[in-house]
């Protein structure tokens, strides 16, 4: 059963977002905002992880053979969700409505994952440094036990 986590329900209520999930590459779910039930959390982690899979073989088509996957954007309708890399075997998945500022919504992803990662002792996955290099995002402080991120 996902653990409910403060950083994402902060992250569910930027303007414009809806749900955020942090998942893990073998399709667990590690961690959700509130108001998504523990069942429907396990299965939609389920199913992005394998969505990610998907998009990461998919470089060939791009000649990105090698490349890092960064991201999936899905559209259903008035919304979409974002899959995000979040570090070593894990992702960030956020739904929006389409008039959601990304650029706000970016930012605050990359708040809730310094504050997730201020608390991920145990957790099987390393939230690493790769999103945050790779989108600009400000370097992120090292771990400290008393963490106040």
């Amino acid at each position: 059963m996902p653990l409910m986590s403060p950083p994402l329900d902060q992250l569910a209520r930027t303007p414009g977002a809806l749900h955020a999930l942090l998942l893990s590459a073998d399709g667990g779910s590690l961690s959700s905002s509130d108001g998504i039930p523990a069942h429907i959390a396990e299965r939609v982690a389920a199913a992005l992880s394998s969505i990610q899979a998907a998009s990461r073989h998919a470089s060939a088509l791009c000649s990105a053979e090698g490349s890092s996957w960064k991201q999936t954007w899905i559209q259903f309708g008035d919304t979409c969700l974002c899959l995000f890399a979040a570090g070593s075997h894990t992702y960030i998945a956020v739904a929006v409505t389409k008039d959601a500022d990304m650029n706000l919504i970016a930012e605050n992803t990359a708040i809730a994952l310094k504050r997730l990662r201020c608390h991920q002792w145990g957790w099987p996955h390393e939230l690493d440094k790769q999103f945050f290099k790779s989108r600009g995002f400000p370097a992120r402080r090292p771990v400290d036990p008393h963490c106040g991120a």
